[in-house]
This record gives structure tokens, sequence and C-alpha cells, in this order.
């Protein structure tokens, strides 16, 4: 996970990068999760992320890396940050530290497989979908610290990830994707408030931090989906011998020992990396396959199917503070209705404080908002250029900021003052509170559904 804009300060920090040399037999290993989840048999069915805009808000990027080679990927060409000098920041760069965390990202969702001879084919588990990246972030140190200055040289912090997440939206993208975070921030809580209002799902990584009870923003977001990284035993990964918990996660997926392009020594290099941001990348693009075999399903729906069919078997949401609701399975969501389900967002708590995130009053208010709004078409831009369109048609996608890639060395996140040690507490649900899923509020905002998570969740640690 990469960790931005932190709590106590106002910069943008990378922490828990795992990446580690390895042997061409162990490289091997990294494919883990394309044969686990079984990526192939559902592309082959037709869950390709097709017609679907997933916006990735990271770092820089590098496209001309082989997996992105003739990849369905936009490179928004805008400055959100720039250097102490006053000059824009470009979105794209060769730097092996600024850009590997979101190249990497980027990777898991579109990667085409293309390699050198000898290298491990990097394939993307929504190879169909358009990916629209924004880079909100400068990576500066080798432990992956990020910056972002405005033009006057004053950090921006999650100002630029906000503005960035609203970009997003105005080019209609489906489904945002960050593995980023922060404290709280204004900005970030009404760009949060927008997408619950617009039904855009906000899948963001959680803490890498074992020892966190929380988090950051936008993962811990009320609504938000956070997500957890597991190795290829379905075990959740680990930081000091610990397995990592939070109260905010919702569902898990793997990102331990994945393979990923570039080394500090070449970009044309391989090496096993790991921690929630991988993970992360892999739920925003199963979403985006279901999305592009339900088309007239919301994505509210979809991620009502989605806690409903984890860890390979159709069931009753069930939550615990590890696997969240559990390991995310296509091959089971894809056996689901979506359309079966009540368009609200499962995430999304009605009670809670603006402390929590966005409120039912922020999330309303975002609604009248969009509504004032005239309807237009946004500009599109060109395959990794950002250059606009002839045409001008709308090709945008949801981005969320990109969380730390890393399970190994994790920072601690305090919160309030305290660093809390987050034990393994699994509650079983009752049965009224799991038929309380998907059931609508009073007035019919579909934003609005409380938390099911209460309970605990049954051992679905398993591959589906």
């Amino acid at each position: 996970m990469i960790r931005g804009f932190g709590i106590a300060a106002a910069g943008l920090v990378i922490a828990g990068m795992t990446s580690a040399a390895a042997s061409a037999d162990d490289l091997s290993s990294g494919t883990w999760y394309y044969t686990a989840l079984h990526v192939q048999e559902n592309l082959d069915a037709g869950f390709t992320g097709k017609g679907v805009k997933i916006a990735v808000i990271d770092t820089q990027i590098n496209p001309s890396i082989s997996p992105l080679q003739g990849a369905n990927l936009t490179v928004v060409d805008k400055s959100y940050c720039y250097d102490a000098q006053g000059n824009p920041v470009p979105p794209t760069s060769t730097d092996y530290t600024a850009a590997l965390h979101g190249t990497r990202v980027a990777s898991l969702i579109v990667g085409t497989g293309e390699a050198a001879p000898g290298q491990v084919p990097i394939r993307g588990v929504a190879p169909q979908a358009q990916v629209l990246f924004y880079s909100s972030g400068v990576a500066t140190t080798a432990t992956q610290s990020l910056a972002c200055l405005d033009s006057a040289g004053k950090e921006r912090g999650l100002d630029a990830v906000s503005e960035a997440m609203n970009d997003a939206m105005d080019a209609h993208a489906d489904i945002l994707s960050i593995s980023l975070g922060g404290g709280y921030s204004d900005a970030m809580n009404r760009a949060l408030a927008r997408a619950l209002a617009l039904g855009i799902p906000v899948v963001a990584g959680l803490t890498n931090d074992a020892l966190a009870a929380t988090g950051e923003l936008p993962a811990v977001a009320n609504g938000s989906v956070g997500v957890q990284a597991i190795d290829a035993t379905g075990a959740v990964q680990k930081a000091g011998g610990f397995s990592n918990q939070n109260l905010s996660v919702k569902v898990a997926a793997p990102g331990v020992g994945i393979i990923a392009q570039g080394t500090a020594e070449s970009w044309d290099a391989q090496e096993l990396d790991g921690g929630t941001s991988l993970a992360t990348p892999i739920v925003a693009g199963f979403l985006a396959d279901m999305k592009s075999k339900f088309p007239s399903a919301t994505c509210n729906q979809l991620l009502q199917t989605m806690i409903r069919n984890t860890g390979g078997t159709h069931h009753e949401p069930q939550w615990g503070s590890d696997l969240g609701y559990g390991t995310i399975s296509l091959t089971q969501m894809r056996e689901d209705n979506p359309l079966a389900y009540e368009d609200v967002n499962p995430f999304f708590d009605p009670k809670a404080s603006q402390s929590q995130g966005p409120t039912v009053d922020d999330v309303r208010a975002a609604k009248g908002a969009e509504a004032l709004k005239p309807t237009a078409g946004s500009q599109t831009t060109t395959p990794q250029t950002g250059k606009p369109s002839a045409d001008g048609a709308s090709e945008g996608t949801p981005t969320w900021v990109p969380f730390a890639i890393g399970g190994g060395a994790l920072l601690l996140i305090v919160v309030g003052g305290v660093i809390a040690v987050v034990m393994s507490s699994r509650r079983r649900r009752g049965a009224e509170s799991a038929q309380a899923v998907g059931e609508p509020a009073s007035d019919g905002d579909h934003f609005m559904h409380a938390p099911t998570g209460a309970g605990s969740g049954s051992d679905q640690g398993g591959r589906g």
C-alpha cells in the first residue's frame, strides 16, 4: 500500500515495499494470482472488462514497459503536482523510483502478457477494460515517500488525489482504483461523497501495517471498498510476524509474492512484490469484468454480489477483521445475478459521523450539486499520450489513489496518538443482520445502507 498525505503530516508516503530479487523459477511463482483466481477461464467466458472505464490514481507511470505495450491505457496529460521550482510534473517517467508503483498497479488490470525472452508474462485481470491513469503524487525516495506541491510550492496532499478523482468522475469513470492514502481532507471528503452520490465504487488499498486498528483515507472512508492482501495459501499478509488486520477491511485479494516488472537495475528485469496496492487493482478489475457482462447492473449491485460470493461459495455476508467479507471470487460472482439485489452500497453507514468519512448529508449535498450540472460530453484523451482526441468523446475512467505495494517493512499508523493492535476477532453475524443487506433506506437514497460488518466472516481464505 502507498501511504500518502499522512495523518500527522501533509506529505504523501509510500510504505511497505517488499520487492525482492528472485530466480527465474521463483519469478514464475509470481503468477499464482492468475491461476488461483481462474482469470483465463473467466476471460474466455467473456468477463473481460470490455466497455468499462477504470480510473487509476497513483504515482507517475512508465507506459513503455513490455506488459503495457498495446494495453488499453490512457495516461491523462494533466499535472496535479509541481516540483520545487514550480514546474509541472509530467505523469509519465522512466525513473524507477518515481514510476514503479503506478506502473505495477496498472499492469495488474490491463497487462497484455507481452514479455521479453526469458521473462514471465504479466497479464491483467481485466485486459479489455479502459484504464484512465491519473498521476497525483511524486515518489522521491527509496522508501517511496510521496510529494505533491502546488505551483506556489505548498504541499497539496490529498487535494491532488481529490482533484484527480473529480476529473475521473467528469470523464464518466465506472470504478475508481486508488492505492494511496492519507489523513482527513475536506476536498477528499467531498470527492468521496460525490462518488457515493454517483454510485461509483472507490476501491482502495488499506494500510499494510499490522498494528493499525483503522487506517487512512480513502480506504477507511464510509462506503469505500477497503482491500486486504493475501498470499498464495489464502493467508493474510504479515508484518513483523503479525497478520494484517483492519476494522475497515471489506474484501481480500492476492497481493503477496506477485510478479512485477522493473527493478532498480533495469525496467527489463523482474522481481516479486507485495501489498494491498497490488490487491486493489485486482478487485477493481474483477468488478469491471462483472460490469462488462452485466452492463445494466449498477456498481452498488456488483458490490452486493461480491460480498455474497467470496471464497468460491455463495453465502450470506459475513465479516471478519482479517478478510473482511472474504476473498474475492469472480468465478463465483459470475454465477450470480447482480440485478437480484438492491441498488444500495453495502458499505455505507447512514449513521456514520463526519470523522468516518462522508455522512448522509454530505452525499445528499453532492447529489444535489450533480442535479444542477449541465449534461455535456467531457474531452477524451488518447492512449498513453493523454492528448485530446478529435471527436471529443468521453474516454475517462474512475481513479483511486495507490496504497502501498508491500507487506514487509510496514509503517505504523498513528490514530489519535495511539497505536492499536488489532486482535483477530471474528464475530458471526445473526440472521437478522444478514437479511438487512440490500434493504434500501426509507427515502430511496441508493447510497444509504448500514454496513453488515457487525458479524464475523467464515474462514473463506480459499481462492475462488
